[in-house]
């Protein structure tokens, strides 16, 4: 707990979707989406990059240590399905 920050890449989005059925004529439904991202604690994106590749996102001299002590980072490794 407190590893983690999830910042909040844009702001939801809604959408109404109708589908065409047999006999019980059309069904509606809303659908609703929001984009995030992982953040690890104590460190931060060190470059002008704005859409990075996995390459990119791999690559040590791309972050920036923020913490006083190496004890603040409280996560060993983050996996994800990006």
């Amino acid at each position: 707990p407190g590893a983690l920050l999830l910042a909040y890449q844009r702001g939801l989005k809604q959408y109404l979707e109708t589908y065409l059925s047999d006999a019980r004529g059309a069904l509606t439904r809303m659908r609703a989406e929001v984009d995030y991202v992982p953040h690890l604690r104590g460190v931060k994106w060190n470059s002008a990059t704005a859409n990075p590749s996995d390459v990119q996102l791999g690559t040590k001299s791309n972050w920036a240590s923020v913490y006083s002590n190496h004890k603040e980072v409280l996560c060993a490794k983050l996996i994800t399905n990006g």
